[in-house]
């Protein structure tokens, strides 16, 4: 769970790690921005909670590294 200046948190509320994935279908929305995200974009994700956070959500928050899962490189490429 991580907060910005403006209080905004990135992350689940019970503060569990976030696995990176690709969204399966485009009715996927970011939790933070409410943005909805397209087929095979990029999210971090608790399945725990039903969560999801943008790549751009989870840019605009640094600390974010420490609370979501290193996604492997070969997948950044991929889109």
């Amino acid at each position: 769970l991580v907060r910005s200046e403006d209080d905004a948190v990135f992350g689940c509320g019970a503060g569990h790690s976030l696995m990176p994935s690709r969204t399966t279908a485009s009715y996927w929305q970011c939790n933070v921005c409410r943005v909805q995200l397209p087929c095979h974009a990029l999210a971090y994700s608790c399945r725990e909670c039903d969560w999801d956070g943008c790549g751009l959500c989870y840019a605009r928050y640094p600390a974010a590294t420490s609370n979501a899962l290193a996604l492997p490189q070969e997948e950044l490429v991929q889109a």
